[in-house]
């Protein structure tokens, strides 16, 4: 009976979410994972140095399968630093660490860590994790060029739809098996090199990362069709790591990442949509035995924002077995639905309610029930500079 009800509200509040959206012609803009405009000057003043320091703090408690349990969301701190060295050449550097704080089960995928693919799923975390560590140099001309952990080009499209509060994220492979994609290259790309680049509306945006033993490729291309509306695709080609190999039943060596998908941006809402086509989906079939299969994902995200202190959001995550050649038959299937409220105290702290709706098949347990989560967000933002 309380399922039905819990079932019941979650559609309508979830229908809701998606009426008021589309009933609306202007949008919210989505937060992007990826960074920001810097301003560096106008008249005779000259940025010449910069330094940021930020904190993200996240805590909730969550209701699924019968339990409540207090959790986290992808708390994090990290630095970024910034140097003027020539008249159109800067620097760039960002640091940024994950915080265990919590034994509570991650539901949001961002908070995954580089090494969960292997990682004994009983093993408690550390506490602290590296989530990004790069330095950089941009002209204004001849584009930039990044070295470390980073966002990965295929991000640049996959970030479209990586923006609900909590959940999501799971139906293009940003990060793929259980980790923050740094292996393979979709999410926080591990030892890359990135080049990027534009012309006009045209961005582009290159990726090898050099393991030594082997080398993955990506590649992005997105356009800017107006102010409002961005689309774009992008490419991965990644190698199974030889710690990974003898987990894995029905893995290629090499396997590949396809997708595209739009983004708009308006003045209330934001709305956006990613469909992929992944050769290798890894399913953790026991501590010490992975199975591999191809899929097509799709994720898509509506957030508005209804006053200057609410902002409801809705959308959702699936993926389909292609073909039927594991122990699933071809009936693998992940589909969840989500939908939330966000109401802030200024711009920098909020409470949250979110909620999940699971129809899938062949999943792993906690990643396919229906959860309850209320929560706290509260981010903290320092920047200083140096000007000539």
């Amino acid at each position: 009976m309380a399922v039905c009800v819990f079932r019941r509200l979650f559609c309508s509040f979830l229908l809701l979410v998606m009426a008021v959206s589309f009933a609306q012609e202007d949008g919210v803009a989505g937060n992007t994972a990826g960074g920001g405009t810097l301003i560096i000057g106008s008249g005779e003043s000259r940025i010449l140095d910069s330094l940021a320091f930020n904190v993200h703090l996240q805590v909730h408690t969550a209701y699924y399968s019968g339990i409540f349990e207090l959790g986290e969301n992808v708390p994090r701190f990290g630095t970024s630093l910034f140097r003027n060295v020539g008249e159109k050449t800067r620097v760039f550097a960002r640091l940024e660490y994950g915080l265990n704080l919590s034994q509570g089960t991650k539901f949001n995928n961002n908070a995954n860590n580089p090494s969960d693919f292997i990682n004994d799923p009983f093993q408690e975390p550390e506490p602290f994790s590296a989530r990004l560590g790069y330095l950089g140099i941009a002209h204004e001309t001849l584009g930039s060029i990044s070295l470390g952990k980073q966002w990965g080009v295929y991000y640049d499209v996959g970030g479209y739809t990586d923006g609900f509060t909590v959940f999501g994220s799971s139906g293009v492979d940003v990060y793929a098996g259980n980790t923050d994609g740094g292996w393979k290259g979709t999410g926080r790309a591990d030892v890359a090199v990135v080049y990027r680049n534009h012309f006009r509306n045209l961005r582009l945006g290159l990726q090898a990362q050099l393991f030594g033993s082997h080398t993955n490729y990506g590649a992005s291309l997105t356009y800017q069709f107006s102010p409002k509306f961005s689309a774009g695709l992008a490419w991965n080609l990644s190698n199974i790591p030889d710690e990974f190999q003898f987990l894995i039943e029905s893995a290629e060596v090499r396997s590949s990442n396809y997708i595209g998908g739009y983004k708009f941006t308006g003045k209330k809402l934001y709305s956006a949509l990613t469909v992929a086509y992944i050769e290798e989906r890894y399913r953790r079939l026991s501590e010490d035995e992975v199975v591999a299969f191809p899929v097509v994902g799709t994720e898509f995200l509506n957030r508005y924002t209804l006053t200057s202190r609410i902002k409801i959001e809705g959308g959702f995550n699936a993926q389909w077995q292609v073909g039927n050649e594991t122990q699933f038959d071809g009936n693998f299937r992940l589909l969840q639905f989500y939908a939330g409220v966000n109401y802030y105290f200024g711009d920098l702290f909020s409470v949250y309610l979110q909620g999940r709706l699971d129809d899938s098949r062949f999943v792993l347990p906690v990643t396919g029930t229906n959860v309850i989560i209320l929560g706290l967000s509260f981010d903290f933002i320092k920047g200083v500079g140096r000007s000539s």
